[in-house]
């Protein structure tokens, strides 16, 4: 049987060098489809097919909610394609089975491919430290001002709470609202509590009591209790309207596009809808306040990811060595300067080296923040259970409308992390 095998073996390695080698490759942008992403990843595929004649590229691509549906069936069915798009949700449902291929050591032996060490936790596992993923559709969460508003009243943007109070009285005093913020949909309002408890105790404490199993890490905690406070005393000052929680995402942004308020914390797919605005030029973006006494990094930002791209385990030596190359051809420096240039969504790679990109300006504008940072992390709110994010949305609702206060809140949320993610 084993001389059998052998003998299949190279016959099938004689076959692939001699008529090529086809890699299926899974994800949710099609060639023509509304997002820029789509004809970037599309010129990427072609460039690494005419440099690598001996390898073809199979595209099979569905829309977003069909992708769900099909990665989700893959994972559970054991059979993934060679490489293929995933997301925080699936991979950890599936880590155990270990479908992917690991990747500390090429990322530690290939420094120019330039991956940021910052976007390592979206497909990972914390059992064993494996990297099993490479991010490629991301994002920024800062916030857009309203720089004429600031100036007529006399403000400079806030770089510390203190400074941030002052400004909230001295807008909500002229009648203007400090923050849109659609409450109704709740999400947007949970961006302010992840800024918040991730300056009180850093993105480790946090993730670690989600993800790692360490349980002791709870949010009871002082700190969480602290940050939740903040959020109810923002609300209490009127920080975000006195219609909040009747305000939906496309309202909240109304109020910011027509002036009525002075501050939008939102993400970078904000940017394309803005410069197209009248007001473009009035419009800054600056990073979170820091927090007096805080244990987390007072300069670090949000850059999330949404999807990343994974190499299926267990393939044949040649067919694993072309999935690695198209890897790191489709999340290289020069795809991730097409995706800045383009002006939307961000990759999981740093720009090429001595790079001078042409970018809308508020574009760049988010790269100067994020350049400035200490650190940066995805969004709290991708490491967390479905489950617990809508317990968590709801705990910022209340909180705005001084419904309960910052202890209540921590003591809710520490019981609904045990429950959901602990199973206790």
């Amino acid at each position: 049987m084993k001389k059998i095998i052998a003998i299949s073996l190279a016959c099938f390695f004689y076959t692939t060098s001699l008529f090529g080698i086809t890699l299926d490759f899974y994800h949710l942008w099609p060639k023509g489809g509304p997002s820029m992403v789509d004809e970037i990843l599309w010129d990427a595929t072609k460039q690494f097919e005419e440099e690598n004649p001996g390898i073809t590229i199979n595209w099979m691509v569905d829309g977003h909610d069909q992708w769900a549906i099909k990665s989700k069936a893959m994972y559970t069915s054991g059979d993934v394609p060679h490489v293929m798009a995933t997301q925080p949700a699936d991979f950890d449902a599936f880590k155990e089975q270990k479908m992917f291929i690991r990747l500390n050591d090429l990322i530690e032996n290939d420094p120019d491919w330039g991956v940021i060490p910052g976007s390592y936790k979206t497909i990972y596992d914390p059992a064993d430290g494996g990297i099993y993923g490479i991010a490629f559709s991301g994002y920024f969460e800062f916030v857009y001002y309203n720089q004429r508003l600031f100036d007529e009243n006399g403000l400079e943007y806030p770089k510390t709470w203190d400074e941030l109070l002052n400004v909230v009285d001295t807008f909500v005093a002229a009648g203007i609202i400090p923050f849109a913020t659609a409450g109704k949909d709740a999400w947007p309002i949970s961006i302010q509590s992840h800024y918040l408890m991730d300056r009180e105790m850093g993105f480790d404490y946090f993730y670690d009591s989600l993800k790692s199993g360490k349980r002791e890490n709870t949010w009871d905690n002082p700190g969480y209790v602290s940050a939740f406070d903040r959020l109810a005393e923002l609300g209490k000052r009127g920080a975000f309207g006195d219609d909040v929680l009747s305000l939906g995402y496309g309202d909240a942004g109304n109020l910011f596009y027509t002036e009525q308020a002075a501050m939008y914390l939102q993400g970078s797919w904000e940017i394309n809808g803005i410069s197209d605005l009248d007001i473009a030029d009035n419009i800054q973006v600056g990073n979170y306040v820091s927090i007096p006494g805080g244990k987390g990094d007072q300069t670090a930002v949000t850059r999330g990811y949404g999807k990343s791209f994974a190499v299926a385990s267990g393939l044949p030596e040649e067919e694993e060595k072309a999935a690695i190359k198209f890897l790191k051809h489709i999340t290289s420096k020069e795809v991730s300067l097409a995706m800045y240039e383009a002006g939307g969504e961000l990759t999981g790679t740093n720009l090429p080296d001595g790079a001078t990109p042409k970018a809308k300006r508020l574009m760049t504008a988010h790269f100067d923040v994020f350049n400035a940072a200490g650190s940066s992390w995805a969004a709290y709110g991708e490491f967390t259970l479905p489950k617990m994010y809508a317990e968590w949305d709801r705990v910022g609702q209340q909180l705005i409308a001084g419904q309960i206060d910052g202890k209540a809140a921590a003591k809710y949320l520490e019981e609904q992390r045990l429950k959901i993610h602990y199973g206790e």
